[in-house]
């Protein structure tokens, strides 16, 4: 142990004092100092501090001194202490801005002179990355000649795709105007050309071989010339203009609808069926099919009184007859 004036003088910074020297001289202990000067060491009495228990009872001196002690540590572990970091938690992460370089130099300038001057900070707080160190972590930036290549590559895939697709326009295209012209021909034939002996129906029998000899493709030929006619914009001269172009009123003159009055029946055969299609053809399907009956039927009712008719020939030999005047015999 220790005396007060040493424990003093090491305070005050001053030279300890060299310990005296001892040794044994039979039952007794004694020093020697540095004069040489021998002296009895007196017995000191030691207190066992580790007798007692720390839950034992002690006096007030050394209760006190507990309490001193405990304080001090409060003190220390406060966060009002200077000594004590205030960044104990983790600070949450700064979102990553991209800066220039100068901003950057700026500020590694001011950190080094904070943390110079500035209070401790703790080893859990986060530091932001600068984008200069970051750049090296990030994968590598395309090039401007990779970029060029790239989008010349996709712009070649477009035009590919754009091409195919044109292709199958046009494919599409071609096969419309094949149908359109095995239905329909560009070139209308003339009436004339398609009836036999390049005129007119003239007779019943006449329209019963020309019927006969009617196939697919000469319906849809006659169809298509007879729609051709200008015949006009309702359904009763478009109606006129197709019968009259394949027969004649004489002919007609020998029909009606259903064979009335001891005619010939002209619904339900092939030529019949030729006059509605191309009358219905003609008025672009404007005009119904029960609308063109009607007037076929008018056609065929008005016939013998026009123009090569049964009726109008013999009322014109009648008024002949009458206007010629009988003279008298020269013999007489």
């Amino acid at each position: 142990m220790e005396s007060s004036e040493d424990s003093n003088s090491d305070k005050e910074g001053g030279k300890l004092p060299t310990p005296p020297k001892t040794f044994s001289k039979g039952n007794r202990r004694e020093s020697v100092d540095e004069q040489g000067r021998s002296t009895p060491l007196k017995k000191r009495q030691i207190t066992n501090i580790n007798t007692r228990s720390p839950l034992s009872p002690t006096d007030q001196s050394s209760n006190k001194t507990f309490q001193s002690v405990k304080r001090q540590l409060m003190v220390r572990r406060s966060p009002r202490s200077k000594n004590y970091c205030l960044e104990t938690s983790p600070s949450p992460r700064p979102p990553i801005q991209l800066r220039t370089e100068e901003q950057d130099r700026t500020d590694g300038s001011m950190t080094t002179s904070s943390t110079a001057s500035g209070p401790c900070r703790s080893s859990m707080s986060l530091n932001v990355i600068s984008p200069t160190c970051f750049a090296s972590l990030s994968p590598e930036q395309p090039t401007p000649t990779s970029r060029l290549e790239r989008d010349s590559e996709t712009n070649r895939d477009l035009l590919r795709q754009i091409l195919s697709k044109i292709e199958l326009l046009q494919n599409d295209i071609n096969s419309i105007k094949n149908h359109i012209t095995s239905s329909v021909d560009v070139d209308v034939e003339s009436v004339d050309t398609l009836l036999p002996s390049g005129r007119k129906l003239n007779t019943s029998q006449e329209i019963d071989d020309f019927q006969h000899s009617l196939d697919e493709n000469s319906k849809r030929k006659l169809v298509n010339a007879l729609a051709s006619l200008k015949g006009g914009s309702n359904a009763g001269d478009i109606c006129r203009t197709v019968m009259r172009a394949i027969m004649t009123n004489h002919a007609m003159s020998q029909y009606s609808g259903t064979g009335q009055k001891g005619k010939l029946p002209l619904i339900g055969t092939e030529i019949y069926k030729v006059i509605l299609s191309a009358v219905r053809k003609a008025s672009k399907k404007n005009i119904p099919f029960e609308e063109i009956k009607v007037e076929v039927l008018d056609v065929l009712r008005n016939a013998p009184n026009q123009p090569g008719g049964t009726n109008y020939v013999q009322k014109r030999g009648k008024k002949r007859s009458l206007e010629l005047p009988e003279f008298p015999n020269d013999s007489s």
